[in-house]
């Protein structure tokens, strides 16, 4: 039973309708001239496809058909706003902003693991319930229009190939500087060849997020060819404003031209992005706490001030892993392996390094500090946990020296390599024991673990069959176990 109609465009017209055997409203997209057999026989199937995804952050679609040369979906009716409409309601903190794009890349990776590509991500199809006027000023998050708004367009040809699904018709630019609609959000490769991955979709996302956080779109063109030279030619620098600039290598890397240089997934993107996001809010805690420290200490007339030699120089060996001429190596090796998005590639992954440093160098200074300063720790809690750092050192070693030795694949999964390695936090807790055997084999078995998670299956193999008799000769239960893992 049509009730209202909510909206209308060139392709078609969205209504509000109840059902009367399921007691509900629902939204009803019609969309006009899908009557090309192909268009149409694809929209019909990806919409059943959608019909059997549950999500909370994917609009629900409930029934699918064709009326004469039209097709009709029925779908979930959600009360709210879009994504355009909510950034323009009020000013938005970047946290908000990145908890939002989360809940939409979830919507996105669901269908994505689903076998469903969006193709025409945008903020007017991500839609946001709740009240406005409400204290929370968003409730939930949901993507809709997956490829549900596209027209008819022209079969496939050898001279010049189209995407049935490809931008919508009613879809242009406005004047010079600025831009409108699908082309403004497409992938390259979208614009060539009307080729749709996921991929895309992560580019897309990556073109919402921009212009939720800056205010503006990264590319713009007076027309479809210039906005497309601009896509080509890259992102650049990352842009002046209040967002933290950390946040930037992430970004660019979701734009990068070539789609093999972007994420893996959209749920990668995110994750990238919540990591870097976190990074300086740990340290200023950790900060804060050191400083608190001392601020006690010296109002006591620093009883303990001679007793803080030992915490001293505990860089050192830090230092010795991860240094300039280090950090200098492993950046120009990601940067020429990396393709186009190398300097992106390896930005983030110095910054996933320096994290994993500076947790390293915290967790040291706060279990030296425990043991000599506090006397709240044993002498045996200090060296198991010390032993236990020198393990995670001897991973984060191996890890550089691996990345830097990469292959141009093992080189797109730095970021995820890196990410992989164990929290140095997880030291604090190491149970009182038997110091760590050989740390040689362990920091072998360290650089096997590394080139096993870079895909150098033949070299780890290699360097596996030297070491097992080594391992076996000392006798140690913790390496026997370690490399049975392996």
């Amino acid at each position: 039973m049509v009730l209202e109609q909510l909206g209308a465009g060139a392709m078609g017209r969205v209504v509000r309708a109840y059902d009367p055997e399921l007691a509900r409203d629902v939204a009803i997209k019609l969309v006009r001239g899908a009557s090309h057999a192909i268009a149409s026989a694809r929209l019909v199937r990806e919409a059943q496809t959608l019909a059997r995804l549950s999500h909370e952050n994917v609009v629900a679609v409930y029934d699918v058909g064709t009326e004469g040369d039209d097709v009709f979906v029925a779908m979930e009716l959600i009360e709210g706003r879009d994504l355009a409409r909510w950034i323009a309601e009020a000013p938005r903190a970047w946290p908000e902003v990145l908890e939002v794009i989360g809940r939409v890349a979830a919507g996105l990776q669901a269908a994505h693991d689903a076998g469903i590509v969006h193709r025409d991500l945008k903020p007017s199809n991500i839609l946001i319930a709740g009240d406005p006027t409400a204290r929370r000023s968003h409730g939930r998050v949901a993507v809709g229009d997956f490829g549900l708004a596209r027209g008819q367009q022209q079969p496939d040809s050898p001279a010049a190939p189209v995407d049935p699904w490809g931008p919508l018709a009613d879809d242009t630019l406005t004047a010079t500087g600025t831009t409108v609609g699908t082309p403004a959000y497409m992938a390259p490769e979208q614009h060539a060849w009307g080729h749709a991955d996921a991929r895309a979709d992560q580019y897309a996302l990556a073109v919402t997020l921009f212009e939720c956080l800056w205010g503006r779109r990264p590319f713009a063109g007076a027309d479809v060819d210039s906005l497309l030279a601009h896509k080509r030619a890259g992102v650049g620098a990352a842009p002046e404003g209040a967002v933290p600039r950390r946040l930037w290598p992430a970004i660019a890397r979701a734009l990068a031209v070539d789609p093999a240089q972007r994420f893996a997934s959209v749920a990668d993107f995110v994750a990238a992005l919540r990591g870097l996001a976190a990074r300086p809010a740990r340290r200023r805690r950790a900060a804060i706490g050191l400083v608190a420290v001392a601020a006690v200490g010296l109002s006591i007339a620093r009883p303990w001030a001679s007793a803080a030699a030992p915490c001293e120089g505990l860089d050192a060996p830090l230092r010795a892993v991860w240094n300039a001429d280090s950090s200098t190596a492993l950046e120009q090796a990601l940067q020429r392996r990396g393709g186009a998005g190398g300097r992106e590639l390896a930005a983030v992954v110095h910054a996933l390094l320096d994290e994993h440093a500076q947790a390293w160098l915290a967790v040291r200074d706060e279990v030296c500090r425990a043991t000599w300063i506090e006397q709240r720790r044993s002498i045996a809690a200090l060296d198991h946990a010390m032993a236990c750092l020198d393990r995670e050192l001897s991973r984060m070693h191996a890890t550089v020296r691996v990345l830097t030795e990469a292959d141009a694949n093992a080189a797109l999964r730095a970021p995820e390599i890196v990410a992989s390695l164990h929290s140095p936090r997880a030291c604090l807790q190491a149970a009182d024991g038997p110091a760590a055997g050989d740390e040689g084999l362990r920091a072998l078995l360290a650089a096997i673990e590394t080139r096993l998670a870079a895909g150098d299956v033949a070299t780890a193999e290699a360097e596996l069959a030297a070491v097992q008799p080594r391992i076996a000769e000392r006798g140690d239960a913790e390496l026997a176990l370690a490399l049975a893992v392996l």
